[in-house]
């Protein structure tokens, strides 16, 4: 019997490894750290589901293509198959911005910057653009890429759950499927 095909997007390395030693028992699992090397991923092959985890990982476009992005994650989807899919939540970016972050409302990007310590401890200033998105716009997304949508939840990260999308849930989740 064929193994279920597993990609699993996450750029915490942590994350990832914990998620490929869970799924491994039972599924082929293929694990990307970051966009780049998923997207690579997804031209290559299809999946019976893609897990995108890291704010949907194409948010990081900065306004950019992400339909795109979007796009190329679905067509990986093979018929019956699944994706769960997490995008930074608009609502919340422009309800809780913080001392120096914009949000561009005709973008949908959130812009901030952050300071990273390296592991000498010397600090950097970055400069960080997310674009952020409504539950709509997910499920619009989802469908001109050829996907039911099975529902979009409103989640914080690590904490998933089939819940209503408030304006407190940093994340929104996109449950979807690909028609057989």
């Amino acid at each position: 019997m064929r193994r279920t095909r597993v990609l699993v997007v996450d750029d915490e390395p942590l994350v990832a490894s914990a998620a490929r030693r869970l799924l491994a028992r039972t599924h082929e699992v293929q694990v990307a750290h970051c966009g780049r090397t998923a997207l690579a991923m997804l031209d290559q092959s299809s999946f019976d589901a893609v897990l995108c985890l890291c704010q949907g990982g194409f948010g990081l476009l900065g306004g950019r293509d992400e339909a795109r992005a979007f796009e190329r994650i679905a067509a990986a989807v093979g018929q019956g198959g699944r994706l769960a899919l997490t995008a930074f939540s608009a609502a919340f970016a422009a309800r809780f911005l913080e001392d120096g972050e914009t949000f561009d409302p005709a973008t949908g990007v959130l812009h901030e910057r952050s300071t990273v310590r390296n592991e000498d401890g010397v600090e950097e200033v970055f400069d960080a653009w997310t674009t952020c998105f409504t539950a709509r716009e997910l499920e619009l997304l989802a469908g001109r890429a050829g996907l039911d949508v099975i529902g979009v939840h409103g989640v914080a990260p690590g904490r998933y759950a089939t819940a209503a999308p408030t304006l407190d849930h940093p994340e929104l989740l996109l449950l979807a499927r690909r028609p057989t």
